[in-house]
């Protein structure tokens, strides 16, 4: 009895120790297969982070290359290629140029490329002869790789730009009027996001020596009333209003003597007479307190053809992209056709919080 009764026992712890055994390896393979799983996981995650930085740098590298060339000559030379790639494509709908493995698609090494020819699109080119810029950029995102890709898009950008808060746009007046007629600026700022910024209106009025060079610029008064009379040098200040009459953060905008004119969030047209005997060397707009939209038209007073009043008014947008193993990552800029303003210390002093 004694005999039958260990025997069982053993039995027992032995069977006891097959599922501790099961449990083990049950529990190891499923913390093998979560293990498996981050690792694998993590790589992917790594090799996209990986893909996603190649892409941007490509994107980044092309567009500092193409900044560096004159933008006449990056328009045409795009234009041309692009009207080779599509031939329906304007500037509106814009020139897109490729580049990748298909060996049809060359576009960007043939624009920047030197042959020592008449086919050079620059005066400098960036490219040695037979060299592609897949292997100027090397080893970084190969083309040589199936479905990696490089893309460079031109066209004529939009009518609104966003500026965002301490960031100013500007309008070169005194560069793009060529009508001895009176001209009118209607400027419209609507609001880009926070209901409680502003936005300050500049013009500034200098002197230019035979090259062209702005040897001074008179100082210029903040505006103290509305309308705005004489002298006509002044800085204009606005915030918006849902009521039209108090601006949307009292407390930012108002205390003695801060003057500030209330705007509709849609935006105001603001007029400003122009003309090629005493118009503004150039009109800033500068955003306060929060990102605002800006749109603009030049027009012959009284008539709406805006071409007889000036030239050089088109903005670019100039894209550069890259697809770097299933990664799409882009970059663009905005060049102005003609220069967009002088190197002027313009500053405006504002706290956020009420008068200084």
């Amino acid at each position: 009895m004694m005999n039958k009764g260990m025997k069982n026992v053993r039995i027992k712890y032995e069977a006891q120790a097959l599922a501790i055994t099961m449990v083990v390896l049950v529990v190891s393979a499923i913390l093998g297969l979560s293990i498996y799983s981050r690792s694998m996981k993590d790589k992917l995650l790594t090799m996209e982070e990986r893909s996603s930085a190649e892409a941007l740098e490509v994107a980044d590298l092309t567009l500092d290359r193409l900044n560096s060339k004159p933008i006449d000559e990056v328009v045409a030379a795009i234009s041309e290629l692009g009207r080779e790639a599509n031939p329906d494509a304007t500037l509106d709908s814009g020139f897109v140029l490729t580049e990748d493995n298909s060996g049809n698609n060359n576009y960007i090494t043939r624009l920047l490329s030197n042959d020592g020819g008449s086919a050079d699109y620059f005066n400098n080119p960036i490219l040695e002869v037979g060299k592609s810029y897949s292997q100027l950029l090397s080893p970084i995102c190969p083309t040589d790789i199936a479905g990696n890709e490089y893309q460079i898009t031109l066209k004529s950008a939009e009518e609104n730009y966003e500026i965002r808060s301490g960031h100013s746009w500007s309008l070169p007046a005194r560069d793009i009027l060529k009508s001895k007629s009176n001209c009118i600026l209607d400027l419209n700022v609507e609001m880009a996001g926070d209901s409680r910024a502003g936005f300050v209106v500049s013009k500034f009025y200098c002197d230019y020596d035979s090259n062209n060079i702005a040897t001074d610029c008179e100082e210029y008064q903040v505006v103290t009333a509305f309308p705005a009379g004489d002298p006509p040098h002044f800085v204009e200040k606005y915030c918006f209003s849902d009521d039209g009459i108090n601006c949307n953060d009292i407390p930012r905008f108002y205390g003695p003597g801060s003057n500030w004119e209330s705007v509709s969030p849609e935006g105001d047209v603001l007029e400003y007479p122009m003309s090629l005997a005493d118009s503004p060397t150039e009109i800033r707009v500068t955003a306060i307190g929060g990102t605002v939209s800006v749109g603009y038209t030049l027009r012959k007073e009284g008539d709406d053809a805006s071409t007889e009043c000036a030239q050089g008014l088109r903005m670019y947008q100039l894209r550069a992209t890259a697809n770097c193993n299933g990664v799409y990552r882009g970059k663009e800029i905005l060049i102005p056709e003609e220069k967009w303003h002088d190197s002027i210390f313009d500053y405006v002093i504002f706290n956020n919080e009420g008068p200084i």
